[in-house]
């Protein structure tokens, strides 16, 4: 089990191509870890990019940044340089650079033609990102339902993305118990964030007590 203090050890540990769940539930401090330490740890090594889905991941930001230490705060200011951001529907991410903007689409069709797309367009980024960070992933399951699912096994079966670490934070109180089974069938990593830690279920070999 990880300590928040173990973030550096184990994004050390990922590899380009890992699929990595971190899953939390809506009470828990999914915002200040996610933000605080995990994204924060990212963008010290780097440029990421960043798929903000309903805006999910700019309201975590900012229920982060109204807590956060003004130091840290200001680490985000400064990096937001490095932050590579797809809006796709509502929302205004306020963390990043927007790069493109795309709608939610529930056909297969339009879904995959737009995720190529971005992907295309985050290996065109001067400095590529090492991170590709996914939210809103539990809204669109419960919004779109089984096609959403569909859509998400479809792309990755068709267009692995060997070139980021593909990053996805979970609300897995939004998603309902057999799509999330199916969801991390499909990661190569599975981390839950409780109580205070880190802890890995899938992948992570060698990982001990921070």
């Amino acid at each position: 089990m990880l300590k928040y203090e173990g973030v550096d050890r184990l994004l050390a540990l990922l590899q380009p191509g890992d699929r990595v769940i971190i899953e939390y539930e809506p009470l828990s401090d999914g915002e200040r870890v996610i933000w605080g330490e995990i994204i924060s740890a990212m963008i010290q090594e780097g440029d990421i990019a960043v798929i903000d889905i309903y805006g999910v991941g700019d309201i975590m930001f900012r229920n982060y940044v109204r807590l956060a230490p003004s130091r840290k705060y200001r680490k985000f200011i400064e990096g937001k340089k490095h932050i590579h951001v797809f809006k796709v529907g509502p929302g205004n991410p306020s963390y990043g650079e927007i790069i493109g903007e795309e709608k939610v689409y529930s056909r297969t069709e339009n879904f995959m033609k737009a995720y190529y797309w971005m992907m295309r367009r985050a290996l065109s980024v001067p400095r590529r990102p090492r991170y590709l960070v996914i939210f809103g992933i539990s809204e669109y399951l419960h919004f779109t339902g089984d096609s959403g699912l569909y859509n998400l096994l479809y792309v990755i079966s068709s267009l692995p993305v060997e070139d980021f670490v593909t990053i996805v934070p979970l609300d897995i109180k939004a998603v309902d118990p057999k799509v999330l089974a199916v969801v991390e069938n499909m990661a190569s990593h599975v981390i839950s964030l409780t109580d205070g830690s880190l802890r890995v279920l899938k992948g992570g070999s060698g990982v001990e007590d921070g």
